[in-house]
């Protein structure tokens, strides 16, 4: 393989120059706490700001990352610059860029890095040194070994879960580079075919990371939902969120964040109805407890103790006990819901069940005295309320 061009040179390959220069700038920047978001691709690139597609190669999620990357796009985008000139490079990088980051985020989530591209710079020039015997010099054996070895170690860092790496937009991007060879020197098949494979290539891709992605990957998408309804419960624009939350439970109804979220927006709205049957579906559906949404039925109960909603109190400690029969704490928010209604022995019950599973709680035998004696307990000087409950956000 030819040695990388000198960086004195770099006035003389300004395509290649300002890619690196570009991707050095933004992944530095982030590195340092400035944001990136404006160049990473996201559903927004399909209905607002389409330059998400090809800017997502910009950023880079490491040091390690974006040395690597910068070093072969600068090595061999200068050799594709330098013989076939900016058209072809341009067709190649933005291309390739474009539909390799379509197809990750089409299956995976929003994908960082040259990588792509880079796999793409090299497929071409391995292509075009087997069509002219000329051009075999730029790309040897070693630099084949070199590629190939680190696509299957990405693959296998990716399953392990040592590290998250884009391995479709290695793939696609490597499939880019090969056609678009073919378009440049056809060997095996007509340049036509070519350019109906690359174009129909890019219509799959856009169509899958666009239209078709709630389907082909609706938990990432439920996933880009729930990270967007998270300013507006910050925010306390529980409508805005639900509303969100609501198309992420129906993409991914086991999600155990877009439930306990999606309950503590309904309970703010004080739409109670449909906060119980959202905690009902996901009790069916997943039949095991969760500690995020078992806070969040908590938080219910409490929330509605506190307003003077005794009836919803305990409706919402019922289905915390659903998740987590062995906890103690549930039957406590239903025995104080259940003596502000004036339930006197199924509150005295469900106060002894609490103390069963734990008997440090000396506020609970106040509580069953105070229903024995008085016959009542509610939230208003008996000693009783119940203890806080940690936010779900």
């Amino acid at each position: 393989m030819v040695p990388p061009a000198p960086l004195s040179l770099a006035s003389r390959y300004p395509f290649t120059a300002l890619l690196c220069g570009a991707a050095i700038v933004v992944s530095v920047g982030s590195m340092f706490g400035l944001s990136s978001d404006p160049f990473i691709l996201d559903e927004r690139a399909f209905w607002s700001q389409p330059w998400r597609i090809a800017t997502t190669v910009l950023p880079h999620g490491s040091p390690f990352h974006l040395f690597f990357n910068i070093f072969w796009t600068w090595t061999l985008g200068v050799a594709i610059e330098h013989i076939f000139g900016p058209r072809r490079w341009a067709l190649l990088v933005i291309g390739s860029a474009a539909v390799s980051s379509a197809s990750e985020w089409a299956v995976t989530s929003s994908p960082i890095g040259l990588s792509g591209v880079g796999y793409a710079m090299f497929t071409f020039l391995w292509s075009m040194g087997r069509r002219d015997p000329r051009l075999a010099v730029l790309i040897d054996r070693r630099t084949v070994q070199v590629f190939a070895a680190w696509f299957f170690v990405c693959i296998a860092l990716t399953v392990s879960g040592a590290m998250n790496v884009a391995n479709v937009a290695h793939g696609v991007g490597a499939l880019v580079g090969y056609l678009v060879a073919a378009i440049v020197a056809p060997r095996k098949f007509p340049r036509w075919a070519a350019i109906s494979a690359l174009a129909g290539l890019a219509v799959v891709a856009g169509f899958a990371a666009g239209p078709g992605r709630e389907r082909l990957n609706p938990w990432a998408v439920a996933g880009t939902l729930f990270d967007r309804s998270q300013p507006m419960l910050e925010g306390e624009r529980f409508q805005e969120a639900s509303i969100l939350l609501e198309r992420a439970r129906t993409l991914s109804p086991r999600d155990e964040r877009v439930i306990a979220f999606l309950t503590y927006s309904l309970m703010k709205l004080r739409e109670h109805d449909r906060a119980l049957q959202t905690l009902d579906t996901y009790i069916a559906a997943a039949g095991h407890g969760s500690d995020l949404v078992f806070v969040s039925a908590l938080a219910g109960s409490a929330d509605c103790f506190e307003k003077g909603w005794p009836q919803a109190a305990f409706d919402y400690s019922q289905r915390a006990e659903r998740l987590k029969p062995g906890d103690a704490r549930p039957s406590a928010f239903a025995a104080r819901a259940l003596g502000a209604m004036d339930e006197v022995e199924l509150a005295v019950a469900e106060a002894e069940r609490s103390l069963r599973l734990d008997p440090s709680q000396a506020d609970l035998r106040d509580l069953i005295k105070a229903l024995r004696t008085d016959g009542h307990a509610g939230s208003d000087g008996d000693g009783t309320d119940p203890a806080p409950v940690p936010d779900p956000q």
